[in-house]
């Protein structure tokens, strides 16, 4: 990522595969911190533009930072909604609002959120690869502070 470019190989990907396939490598997480997960998918397959590999990374670490700042026995949500051209997907967690401090800092390489919020290690590398692929993909990403909790979205094209 030192040139902030990554390699792509953009074809016909299955989104939702790529969403439960990265929800089974954090089972081990989710039932240690008893979380519930639920998943609301557009319909059984939805065929997005982008790089497999790319896409399992963003998918990947969006997910270690909802299942991370989860509270115990707390609620991930993994949502997808479709509109013209373009499908949506969210990451919710019902973990502690980001501060307006590090909302406007979070997707700068190597910074790291208020500790008191997280209390987990990080390498301030996550959110920043997640901006740069879905931006070489052309589309884009954000977060939003909720009632209670916190939602990551992004979009990707449908084929």
């Amino acid at each position: 990522m030192e040139s902030g470019r990554f390699s792509m190989n953009v074809t016909e990907v299955d989104l939702n595969e790529v969403i439960r396939a990265s929800i089974v490598k954090f089972e081990t997480k989710i039932n240690d911190k008893k979380l519930r997960v639920d998943i609301s998918l557009d319909s059984e397959h939805q065929y997005v533009a982008a790089d497999r590999d790319r896409l399992i990374q963003v998918v990947t670490n969006l997910l270690d930072n909802a299942v991370k700042h989860s509270p115990a026995e707390g609620h991930v949500e993994v949502s997808t909604k479709v509109k013209g051209k373009k499908v949506t997907v969210a990451i919710y967690n019902d973990g502690m609002p980001i501060s307006d401090a590090d909302l406007k800092n979070i997707w700068s390489r190597f910074y790291k959120a208020d500790r008191s919020r997280t209390q987990k290690e990080s390498t301030g590398l996550g959110l920043p690869i997640v901006r740069n692929i879905l931006s070489q993909l052309g589309e884009n990403v954000w977060v939003e502070n909720r009632e209670t909790g916190v939602v990551f979205q992004f979009t990707l094209s449908k084929t």
